[in-house]
């Protein structure tokens, strides 16, 4: 039951799908909306001061995962790695799925910083 499920249950429309190679692909396409919904719901509690950005592995072992990684030097090795803005209670204010090293994001205005400040960046708009 669990496996059929997994297989009907979507958040995007597969009709309107842009293929790799693409312009404008992007590879949580499938997740997409739900990633949003979770930053939109995060981001409606107000920040505190002692705010944290690192990053985080949501744990995995499906081999077919695009955006599975490997990391020797957490607990779970194998997994989604997560760049996550906290603050010192735990709690969530934002995420972004690492997608690569091509998923560099700049926001416009701001000066190109390098992979991980555009991360902070990123993560601590308001």
């Amino acid at each position: 039951r669990f496996e059929e499920i997994r297989n009907h249950l979507h958040f995007n429309n597969d009709a309107s799908r842009i293929e790799k190679g693409q312009p404008g692909y992007d590879l949580l396409y499938k997740i997409r909306p739900l990633v949003k919904h979770f930053n939109q719901r995060f981001s409606s509690v107000p920040m505190r001061q002692r705010l944290c950005v690192d990053e985080q592995m949501c744990a995995t072992k499906m081999s077919g995962n695009p955006v599975r990684q490997y990391m020797p030097a957490k607990p779970h090795k194998w997994g989604a790695k997560l760049f996550v803005i906290c603050d010192s209670f735990g709690y969530s204010y934002s995420f972004e799925v690492y997608c690569g090293a091509g998923d560099n994001k700049i926001l416009p205005n701001c000066p190109d910083l390098g992979a991980a400040s555009n991360v902070v960046v990123r993560l601590s708009q308001v």
